[in-house]
């Protein structure tokens, strides 16, 4: 109510006490980030932050957080650490839907400021075409298949992710996104599928999971087939990791 009515002050503060009810709450942590940032003219307080910090550590896909946190780094003229968000918050989005031509327009203001080109944004405008995995740099290889007898709608969407086996974050270091109809697929996650300020080569260890997404959205909640290797140590080896997809309860 507030927030549609432009009355951020009194929105941050109703957060605020939504807060000490649900204080891991990760929803009302970015709100509370952003009805703040809006209330102080849109400049992002350490508080506010923070709120938006703890609500990625609660929850690593919440746009709110990954959007407000890539808008104030663009307006401090942070414009590396704006597209590494935005880059984050795009790998979410329907490839071709208006939002995700927002999230790319924003991006490449960013990197036009950075004297960077467009194409680094391509492989998360639209998605990824699985081809023999070509070794460049220390990453993995992985073999995603579904058991005998499975089937995935071909429109849904597969995230193939590698995070830090020995991190307590679940922050995606590398994301590939590809299409139900591609299955069954090898890829390679390497520092050319990284997400940008993350290097796949620099951990000891990583655990690559897939998730098959119905509704396009990231996220083991709302998946129908998940898979998981690891850890697996990053490496020049390109025999690949076979993950046998299996499918969610409800699915």
């Amino acid at each position: 109510y507030y927030m549609g009515r432009e009355r951020f002050a009194e929105a941050a503060e109703l957060y605020s006490v939504m807060l000490e009810e649900a204080p891991e709450d990760s929803q009302i942590l970015a709100f509370a980030a952003q009805a703040e940032f809006l209330a102080a003219g849109r400049k992002l307080s350490d508080h506010a932050r923070l709120l938006a910090e703890q609500a990625l550590a609660a929850n690593p896909h919440q746009g709110t957080a990954l959007g407000l946190l890539g808008m104030a780094s663009f307006e401090e003229g942070k414009y590396r650490a704006a597209v590494a968000y935005w880059e984050r918050l795009l790998v979410m989005e329907q490839p071709g839907s208006e939002s995700a031509r927002l999230i790319e327009d924003v991006i490449a203001q960013a990197k036009a400021q950075l004297g960077e080109g467009e194409g680094a944004l391509a492989a998360h405008a639209s998605p990824a075409t699985p081809t023999t995995p070509q070794v460049s740099s220390p990453g993995v290889t992985v073999s995603v298949r579904l058991p005998e007898g499975g089937a995935v709608n071909p429109g849904d969407t597969v995230f193939v992710l590698a995070r830090n086996a020995d991190g307590a974050s679940r922050m995606p270091l590398a994301v590939q996104r590809l299409r139900g109809s591609q299955l069954p697929l090898t890829l390679r996650l390497d520092d050319s599928s990284s997400m940008a300020g993350q290097k796949l080569s620099a951990v000891a260890s990583v655990i690559v999971a897939v998730q098959v997404s119905p509704d396009g959205r990231p996220g083991e909640d709302g998946a129908s087939w998940l898979g998981e290797a690891g850890p697996l140590a990053p490496s020049l080896e390109p025999e690949p990791v076979e993950i046998v997809l299996a499918p969610t309860q409800g699915s």
